[in-house]
C-alpha cells in the first residue's frame, strides 16, 4: 500500500507490503474476528496475503480492485471498484435484501462494473480456507449510491444514456515507479462522470401578481419545487415576480436549453395564472392558443406579455439537444396543451408535460401554493414511503390524480401530454427521506404567531419559534392550521388513502363559475378537521358534506386581460 511520509510524499520506505500488513493484523485482532480488506488500488489481488500461513486458523477474505499484475481504473471522481461496490449494495437494499454474504456482494461487484464500467481490470476476491461470512455493513432504511445520487435519475438511466464507442482513459492510478502511464479501456458509462453525467437542468418561473388585481400564492409554489431541486443536486434558475417578463423567461429558456446535452433532463415549472388566446396560425383544433401569463417590467400582465404555446416549442426545441428529455409541469389555468407537444415541431424529441388541468378549465390556488403542485408532491413523498427509488414520470402522474382525488377533491382534471412513444424515469428523487410541505405542516402545526405547538419533527420543541420545515412552503413566514388541512395528510400513505364524503371531481361550465368563501365540509362527525379551500366546488356538496356557506358568481373567463376574481387568490383564471 503507498502510503507516505510526514512531508505527504511517497516513495518504498513509506509503503506497507503485504508481509508486514499479514503481521500486523493477525497480531491485533481475535483469532475468531472476522476480517474483511477492500483495496481500491493497483497490484492489489493478494494485497493482504491470505493464503500465506500466518492466516492459519482466521476467518478473513479481501476484495480488491485487480489483479497483482493489473492495474485499478479512477474515475476522476472515485474509483470503479468503489462505485461498482456502492452500487451492489444499492442494488441489493432495491431488491429489498435484508442480508448477504461477502461472496454474494463480490459476484454483484463484478456485474456492476462488466455492466456499467466495462472495465479491463479484474476485481479479485481472496479468502482464507473455509471463511464464510455474512457482509455486515447493509444500511438500515434506504440506500442510494453516490454516483446514482449525483444523477439524481436511475442508474438503468446513466447506462442507457451512455452508449458511445469504448474510449482509453488515462486518469488511472500508477504505481510510481511505473515506466509509463498505465491506460485501462472503459465503457463511457465510467467516461461519464469524468466527460458526461446525466444531469437535470430546471427553470422554476412563479408569479404572484401583487401589482394587479388578481394575486395567487405561487412563489410559494416555486419554492417548494426550488427545495425539491435542491433535494436532487438538480440545477436550477428561478425568475419570480417582476423578474419574470417574456425577455427574460425567453432568455432563460436559450440559456439553460444549451446546456442540456443528449439524455440531460430540462425541466421547466411554472405557476401562475394562464389563458386562451386567439390561435395565430390554425394549428389548434379549438381555435385557441394557450399562454403562460408573465407579466412586464411594472408587474402588470396583459396579452403582449404573455408566452404562447406556440413560440414556447420554438423556443424550447430550437434550445436543447434533440436526445434531452424535456419535462413541462406548469400549474395555471388552460394549461393542458401549453407545450403543444403534439404539434410537428416537436417530432423526434422525447418530451412529456403535465399540467394542472385541461385546456377549458381552470387550476385551484389553495392560498398556501397550488393543487397541482401540492398533489404532485404529496404523490412523491406517498411514492418516496414506499421505497421506490426509480419510477417513471407516467407512475408520478398516475399518482398525482389520486393525491387529488382523495384529498382536494377539485374539479380540475389534472392533465398529461407526450410526445409520441414517450417514456421517461422521474428524474427529481430525493435523495433519503421526503416529507411534502402539506405534511410537513400537518405535523408541525403553528400558531397564527409563528410559534410552533410541537409534533413530530418540530425545532427546538415546544414553544419555538417555527422553522421552515414547520409551514407550507420553505423560508415564507406564513403559519399552518392543522385544522384547515384534510385528515389524509397525517398518513404515510397519503396517496393511496380515500376518504370518504370528500366531494368527487365534476366538470362545470366557465360561463357560469361558482366558488366558496370560507367554504368547509366536514368529514365524519362533527368537529373533524375541515379540507382546505374547494375550488369550483358544485352547488351541493355530496351526502354528509355541510352546505357551503356563501357562493359567489364569477365572470366569463377572458384571454383579453386580468379581471378583478371575487374569490381573491383561489383561482388562476385571466
Amino acid at each position: 500500500f503507498c502510503l507516505v511520509d510526514a512531508n505527504g510524499q511517497t516513495s518504498p520506505d513509506s509503503w506497507l507490503r503485504d508481509d508486514d500488513f499479514a503481521k500486523m493484523v493477525t497480531s491485533s485482532v481475535h483469532a475468531d474476528t472476522k476480517v474483511i480488506v477492500l483495496a481500491d488500488c493497483c497490484h492489489s489481488g493478494t494485497a493482504a496475503d491470505l493464503n500465506k500461513p500466518i492466516w492459519e486458523g482466521y476467518q478473513a477474505v479481501s476484495i480488491t480492485g485487480c489483479k497483482d499484475k493489473q492495474t485499478s481504473g479512477d474515475t476522476g471522481k472515485g474509483g470503479i471498484f468503489t462505485h461498482s461496490l456502492l452500487l451492489a449494495i444499492d442494488g441489493f437494499v432495491t431488491a429489498g435484501k435484508k442480508g448477504y454474504s461477502v461472496d454474494d456482494l463480490y459476484h454483484e461487484t463484478l456485474k456492476v462494473d462488466d455492466t456499467i464500467f466495462a472495465s479491463a481490470q479484474d476485481i479479485t476476491i481472496e479468502a482464507t480456507p473455509d471463511a464464510e461470512m455474512k457482509w455486515p455493513l447493509v444500511p438500515l432504511g434506504s440506500y442510494t449510491a453516490p454516483m446514482k445520487r449525483s444523477t439524481c435519475s436511475p442508474v438503468a438511466d446513466l447506462a442507457l444514456s451512455l452508449q458511445d464507442p469504448v474510449q482509453v482513459v488515462p486518469n488511472m492510478i500508477v504505481a510510481p515507479d511505473a515506466a509509463s502511464p498505465s491506460f485501462v479501456a472503459q465503457s463511457p458509462a465510467a467516461m461519464g462522470l469524468a466527460a458526461h453525467t446525466v444531469q437535470v437542468h430546471m427553470i422554476v418561473i412563479a408569479l404572484d401578481y401583487k401589482k394587479t388585481s388578481c394575486p395567487l400564492t405561487c412563489t410559494m409554489d416555486g419554492d417548494n419545487m426550488l427545495e425539491l431541486a435542491r433535494l436532487c443536486n438538480a440545477s436550477v434558475e428561478k425568475l419570480y415576480d417582476e423578474e419574470a417578463t417574456l425577455a427574460s423567461v425567453s432568455k432563460l429558456i436559450g440559456e439553460v436549453g444549451s446546456r442540456c446535452g443528449p439524455n440531460d433532463y430540462f425541466i421547466f415549472y411554472y405557476a401562475g395564472h394562464g389563458a386562451n388566446l386567439p390561435d395565430q396560425d390554425g394549428d389548434e383544433d379549438d381555435g385557441q392558443d394557450e399562454a403562460f401569463c408573465l407579466v412586464d417590467a411594472n408587474g402588470q400582465t396583459s396579452p403582449d406579455s404573455w408566452l404562447r404555446d406556440d413560440d414556447f416549442a420554438k423556443m424550447v426545441t430550437s434550445s436543447v439537444h434533440a436526445d434531452t428529455k424535456v419535462i413541462v409541469l406548469a400549474d395555471c389555468c388552460h394549461s393542458g396543451t401549453v407545450a403543444d407537444l403534439s404539434k410537428p415541431i416537436w417530432d423526434g424529441y422525447q418530451a412529456v408535460s403535465i399540467t394542472g388541468c385541461k385546456d377549458k378549465q381552470t387550476s385551484g390556488d389553495t392560498g398556501k401554493g397550488g393543487i397541482f403542485t401540492h398533489s404532485m408532491l404529496i404523490a412523491m413523498d406517498g411514492l418516496a414511503t414506499t421505497e421506490n427509488r426509480g419510477y417513471s414520470v407516467d407512475d408520478l402522474y398516475h399518482e398525482t390524480v389520486k393525491v387529488d382525488d382523495a384529498v382536494f377533491a377539485s374539479a380540475q382534471d389534472i392533465t398529461k401530454q407526450a410526445t409520441s412513444e414517450t417514456t421517461m424515469s422521474w428524474p427529481l428523487i430525493p435523495q433519503g427521506s421526503y416529507i411534502a410541505p402539506l405534511r410537513r405542516a400537518a405535523h408541525n402545526p403553528v400558531d397564527p404567531s409563528g410559534t410552533s405547538t410541537g409534533g413530530s419533527g418540530s425545532a427546538g420543541g415546544a414553544g419555538s419559534k417555527a422553522t421552515p420545515s414547520q409551514v407550507l412552503a420553505p423560508d415564507s413566514g406564513i403559519a399552518s392550521d392543522t385544522e384547515t388541512l384534510p385528515t389524509l395528510l397525517t398518513g404515510h400513505h397519503v396517496s393511496q388513502k380515500v376518504s370518504g364524503g370528500i366531494v368527487s371531481k365534476h366538470s362545470h361550465s366557465l360561463e357560469k363559475v361558482t366558488s366558496t368563501t370560507d367554504s368547509q365540509a366536514a368529514v365524519g362527525a362533527v368537529g373533524a378537521p375541515k379540507l382546505p379551500q374547494l375550488v369550483a366546488a358544485p352547488a351541493d356538496f355530496a351526502a354528509g358534506h355541510q352546505q357551503k356557506k356563501t357562493l359567489v358568481e364569477a365572470p366569463v373567463v377572458s384571454a383579453k386581460g386580468c379581471c378583478v376574481m371575487p374569490w381573491g387568490r383561489r383561482r388562476r383564471a385571466v
